[in-house]
């Protein structure tokens, strides 16, 4: 479930695996229903495509 206001922040020191760790989370909150929608930002095109979706 997602923190009170809806709102959360990851955060994670460099190679500890944010990006897939925020992606295995929202995929989790999606088959939890509990969220709708996410807003999902990287600043590489590398960074987006480990996610896997």
């Amino acid at each position: 479930m997602p923190p009170a206001g809806g709102k959360l922040l990851l955060e994670m020191a460099t190679g500890t695996g944010k990006t897939r760790t925020g992606a295995a989370l929202i995929k989790r909150l999606f088959e939890a229903n509990a969220v709708t929608r996410v807003l999902f930002i990287v600043g590489r095109i590398t960074l987006a495509n480990q996610t896997g979706v």
